[in-house]
Order: C-alpha cells, then structure tokens, then sequence
C-alpha cells in the first residue's frame, strides 16, 4: 500500500498574504513564479491523491457501495449505475 499523500497548505497563505499587501507591479517575477510553481504542485499532488483514492475505491466494493449511497442520498444516482447498486446491495446482503 502506498504513503499516503499529505498536502501542506501552509505556504499558500503566506504567499498569498504577502502578495495581496502589494500592488500588482510591486510583486516580483520570483513571486509570481513562486506562486504559480506552488498551485502547479499543489494541482498535482490533489490529481495524484484522486487517482490513488479512485482506483482504490474502484477495486472496493464496499467503498463503490458507499459511494452510490451518497449519491443515492442526494437523487443523484439513476439508470445504469442505480440498476448495479441494487445488484451489489443484494448481493452484499445475501
């Protein structure tokens, strides 16, 4: 099993803080390309996080169960997806 990812999100703050005391021209390259370098990272890290939980979820029953129950939950879960929840709910119950 895979590290879990944690995303520290202490640095955006700080850059962001520090950005928003100036004004658009008083605010480096080396600021802006910092800034710009920290929300790439970040975008990955999160795309990284969703593709490990997808395919972890995808290969667990019981989290695709929980899953469609949200959606179940919140009228969002219909045709074909709705037909394999109750398949996989009578199953898991029988």
């Amino acid at each position: 099993m895979s590290k879990p990812i944690v995303i520290s999100l202490g640095e955006i703050p700080d850059l962001r803080e520090a950005q928003s005391k100036k004004k658009e021209e008083e605010i480096t390259s080396e600021e802006k390309e910092d800034m710009t370098n920290t929300n790439k990272k970040i975008d990955e890290l999160v795309e990284q996080r969703n593709s490990i939980l997808s395919e972890y979820a995808g290969g667990n029953k019981l989290v695709s169960q929980l899953i469609d129950l949200a959606l179940l939950a919140n009228g969002m879960l219909k045709g074909e997806a709705l037909s394999q929840f109750i398949k996989r709910s009578v199953q898991m119950i029988g």
